[in-house]
Formats: C-alpha cells, structure tokens, sequence
C-alpha cells in the first residue's frame, strides 16, 4: 500500500462581504447565504478613548452584561421569554475596546425580534433592584475569583505592564461593586451606545454585520427601528506608550498548592513588518500542544498540567503572554525552564522538520476558524476590533508559508529577551523565587 500523498495546506476561500451604509453614514456588512434558515445580526460598538480612561472595566463590562435587563416596554423576564419563544439567542461580550451585541435567530422571526433587540441595545433602563441584586451576584464570584492564584498573578501582570492610571492596569476592589448604580451605568450607556459620527474623517463608532438569510428590505428595516446619528468632531485613537522594563514580582498566598505564572511584555501590532513573524515564533514557543513550553514543562517535566503563550492584539500593539499554574515544589524549576525554552530559540535555530510542524498547525487552524458562514464572520469581526480586515489572513498565511529558520532566530533575538520581560508569580510563601 502507498503512503497518502502530503499535500501543503492552502488558504481558506474567504467571503467577499458587500459594504453598504444605514443614514449613509454607518457601515453595514452583507455575508449573505439564503439557502439557511437562520440570520445572524451583531452590532460591534468602539468605546472613544475618553470613556475608556474615566471608567473602570467593572462599569463598562457591567453596561454590557446588564442590557437585557429592562427597556421601558419590557421587562427582564418579557424580554428574554420574547428571545428564547423565538428561537433566538443574544449574545454580550465587552472586549477591552468594544461592545460587541449578537443575535441569532430563525429568519421567520427576525421582523418580529428586531425592535426587542434595538431597544435592549439603545434605550436599557438599568433598572436599580435588578441590577444591584445581579451586582451583589457578581461581588460573591469576585471574592472568590480574586483569591485564586492564577487570578492575583493576572492582575499584578496588567498593572506592571500597563501602570494603576490605565483603565487595563487599574485593579477592581470590592468597594467598586458597592459605589456603582444604576445612574451610573446609565450615563456610561448613553456614551457608548449610540450613533456617533465624524463627517471630518469618515469614521463612525458603530459597524454592523449581516449573515445568513436576512430580509431584502434589511437596511429599511434597521432605519426605521435604529436612532439617528450625532456628529462628533474626532475620534481620539486610544494611545499606549510602553513604559515597562523588566521586573520580577512573587505575590505570597499561605497555603497555595499551586503557583501561577504570568511572564510578557509589550510588542509590535499588526501593522508592523515582523508582526506576522512574532505570531509564528510565539506558536513555536507555546502556541499548540507540541510547543517547546509544553513538550519541555508538561511532558518531559511533569511540572503543570498545560502551558501556553499567545499574543493579544491590539490596534496599534500586542501583549505577549506566557501563562501557566503548577504544583508550588516545582517553582523554581517551571521558572528556569521557561526561561531556557525562550533562550534556546534565541541561540538555535529551529529544525525544518519542527517549523513544517507548526506551520501546518497555524494553516490548519486558520482553516479551521474559517469553517463555515458564521466562523468567518466571527473572524471579520475580531479583525475589525484593530481596523483590519480579511487582508490579516492573507499576509499571516504568506508569512507562515515563507518564514525561515533564520528568520525565527533573528525575531527571537530581536523580541525575546528576557532581561526586556515582566515576570509574576503567585503561590506560597516558602516556595518565593524571587
């Protein structure tokens, strides 16, 4: 019997979505498939940069998480019976820089659902019985949340990386849970949730995403149940300068099993040259189950039970993040390794057969994430979040294509030295590295 031929893996055929406009002002995508039964409509609002810098994250995610709550036509239970006898399904995520509002629903219902939808979205009253009760709900996971190791290693990380005066570095206290109200959540609500336009630079701080089988008279239909636009003069790009030089901190908690890492820094964005090099050699380090973290730390070592790292991305940077929790004996040990694994890649060049490997990894998993209608309008979306689009895909897939040795071992040398790292931990006292 032959041995199946090996064939490269190609880039995934991505939709072509058509651009049109509600008030002639506020972009709209069309991913359409008639041939289904469902329809997918999201709203993907940008917080302006001075609402980010005047509010903490527990009021912005609040805002988000509580606009099913009440409008002044409905109440909590009325809206969601109305969502759920209709087969529909809402989903809320607040995302650093974004709100992000989604509705899935049987296409036969949408005309029926859509002015529920709007209205949670635009006229939330944030009812003060309902959301103190969902707050003091919140305050009891936080209590419990905040006492984990992997919890403290993640808060002291942002605040070293970012600094206690931005809104990703500030640390949440019980307190804030207490002091926030429903007028609060209202005045942040009517800042964010709205049509804001900027007629000087184009530029609108709302974009809506169409897929499935939607109505032809859709845009209609948005007009008529959607507020009018309010003109703003400018949108102020939320700025970071990175200030952070290594540093290593050991947060003690008694009577921790486990000790919690978190070791990064701050890196280029996606429009820099060797950004979609960094993404290859961040894979390589700890991006999937056969990296050197988890073939070192986890397999060979026995230290944790996972390992990985990543890279967040942002509209003008990325944040490097190594992440782990192992047994607190293996302390200095998970430290030292992690420690040898970026060096390594710093001092020797990666085997061809290792960089085929994590090549077809990331190509596999592009295709994988872009398996299907809502799977690639999902990726759209993410890919708006730092103004980019599809183009992402097709310099990331050009990159992983012809990425060298060489080419690792310079971005390595270049990006990943650990005297230029933020390293945390968190774990028992008498275990403390550092």
């Amino acid at each position: 019997m032959k041995t199946p031929k090996v064939n490269i893996i190609n880039k995934p055929i991505l939709l072509d979505p058509k651009k049109d406009f509600i008030f002639d002002k506020v972009p709209v995508f069309f991913f359409p498939q008639h041939n289904t039964s469902v329809l997918g409509i999201e709203f993907l609002f940008e917080i302006n940069s001075s609402v980010l810098k005047s509010n903490l994250s527990l009021a912005l995610s609040s805002v988000n998480s509580f606009l099913t709550c009440g409008t002044k036509k409905m109440n909590e239970v009325e809206i969601n019976n109305k969502i759920d006898s209709s087969g529909g399904y809402i989903s809320k995520i607040y995302n650093r820089r974004h709100f992000e509002f989604s509705l899935h629903i049987l296409s036969d219902s949408f005309s029926d659902v859509l002015p529920v939808f709007t209205d949670c979205i635009f006229k939330s009253i944030y009812p003060e019985d309902i959301i103190r009760n969902k707050l003091e709900n919140e305050k009891k996971s936080f209590i419990i949340n905040s006492s984990k190791v992997t919890e403290k290693a993640r808060e002291k990380f942002k605040e070293i990386l970012y600094g206690n005066d931005h809104l990703y570095g500030k640390k949440i206290e019980l307190a804030d849970f207490d002091n926030l109200n429903s007028n609060n959540l209202k005045n942040i609500h009517s800042n964010i949730c709205n049509f804001q336009y900027c007629s000087k630079n184009l530029i609108s701080n709302l974009s809506i995403l169409i897929s499935g089988n939607y109505p032809k008279n859709i845009t209609q239909m948005l007009e008529f149940n959607l507020p009018k636009t309010t003109e703003r003069n400018s949108f102020d790009q939320f700025k970071f300068i990175n200030k952070t030089k290594s540093s290593y901190h050991y947060i003690s908690k008694k009577n921790a099993l486990q000790t919690a890492f978190r070791v990064g820094k701050i890196l280029p964005g996606h429009n820099h040259n060797d950004f979609f090099g960094l993404k290859v050699l961040v894979t390589i380090l700890g991006g999937y189950f056969g990296s050197r973290l988890m073939a070192n730390i986890r397999e060979d070592k026995g230290y944790t039970y996972g390992i990985g790292s990543y890279l967040l991305t942002e509209e003008t940077y990325s944040e490097l993040n190594i992440v782990t929790e192992a047994g607190s004996k293996y302390s200095k040990q998970v430290f030292i390794e992690i420690v040898k694994e970026i060096n390594d890649l710093r001092h020797s060049e990666i085997s061809i057969s290792e960089l085929d490997r994590v090549k077809s990894y990331m190509l596999g998993s592009i295709l994988h994430n872009c398996n299907g209608l809502f799977s690639q309008v999902n990726v759209f979306k993410d890919l708006k979040k730092h103004n980019s689009d599809f183009n992402f895909l097709e310099k990331l897939n050009i990159e992983i294509h012809n990425v060298t040795p060489n080419r690792i071992k310079y971005l390595a040398n270049k990006y990943l030295d650990v005297d230029d790292m933020t390293f945390i931990a968190c774990g028992p006292p008498e275990e403390k590295i550092w």
